[in-house]
């Protein structure tokens, strides 16, 4: 652009063409109003928050970017993307917020740290390019990649509720129990709450057969370690699947027995950081 102006301005004042001027001059006031605009499309944007949630190796891990612009004037075609790779465009609008939703593959278990990010622009015309790089702390978990398939053997089990063939399945009622943390919103009787009774949960009797499980890093001998990482991915799975309650013991980690969301994330994220 700018040889080309060079180039325009030496054949006006060759030729005296006062077209040329006009010309010249008219394109040149374009190309620098344009640099301002360039610059001042990323300008003011903050990054507020930056969070990638939990993944199983093999699959693909998502960050998200929360991406804020405080201006009155809405900032289109701002890019995101990694650094060397390619990259999303977006238009964020007016005191507005936007999200930016990277996914990167999670080969192997273990912190997934997000790569160098670049925020760039090249609105209004492509004549400039304003870019900012953004070495983002920031890292998920990736679980390991559950067995194909597998449950738990007796040796893991530490006793059973109840007696004969009679488990916690989801055929006939039976009773109530006092609520326990973990124990799905499905099961509550919330009559009983209602009449201001306390929290109870439902108990049924099926076929299934119920117990308490406690995963021991050392019942799993001869095995190598990826493989027990995902032998017991899979049982951790297999319980929660079920509502059983649980526990995991690992050279230097012990979580005891429970179930629910919270349990699962602990000993999931026990598996992902264990060390070899």
């Amino acid at each position: 652009m700018a040889l080309l102006l060079l180039l325009m301005l030496i054949g006006s004042v060759n030729y005296g063409s006062n077209l040329g001027y006009l010309a010249t001059f008219f394109l040149g006031g374009i190309w620098i109003v344009s640099l301002f605009h360039t610059w001042r499309n990323l300008f003011q944007l903050k990054i507020l928050s930056v969070r990638g949630g939990p993944v199983f190796a093999g699959n693909m891990a998502r960050f998200e970017l929360l991406i804020q612009n405080p201006d009155s004037n809405p900032h289109p075609a701002v890019r995101l993307g990694l650094k060397l790779g390619p990259q999303q465009a977006a238009t964020i609008d007016a005191a507005s917020d936007y999200t930016y939703a990277i996914d990167l593959p999670a080969p192997q278990r273990g912190r997934l740290k997000l790569p160098e990010l670049t925020l760039s622009s090249l609105y209004p015309l492509g004549l400039f390019y304003a870019w900012c790089y953004l070495p983002l702390d920031a890292a998920c978990i990736v679980y390991p990649k559950p067995a194909g398939q597998g449950e738990p053997s007796a040796l893991h089990l530490l006793k059973r509720e109840g007696r004969g063939p009679q488990g916690q399945g989801v055929d006939d009622f039976i009773g109530h129990r006092r609520y326990q943390p973990g124990d799905p919103p499905a099961r509550i009787d919330w009559k009983v709450h209602a009449r201001d009774k306390g929290m109870q949960s439902k108990r049924f009797a099926g076929s299934q057969g119920g117990g308490d499980y406690l995963f021991d890093w050392d019942r799993l001998e001869a095995m190598d370690i990826e493989v027990r990482l995902s032998l017991l991915t899979r049982y951790l799975l297999w319980c929660e699947k079920r509502q059983l309650n649980y526990g995991l013991c690992l050279p230097g980690f012990y979580s005891p027995i429970g179930r629910g969301e919270q349990q699962l994330q602990r000993c999931l994220t026990a598996l992902a950081d264990f060390p070899g």
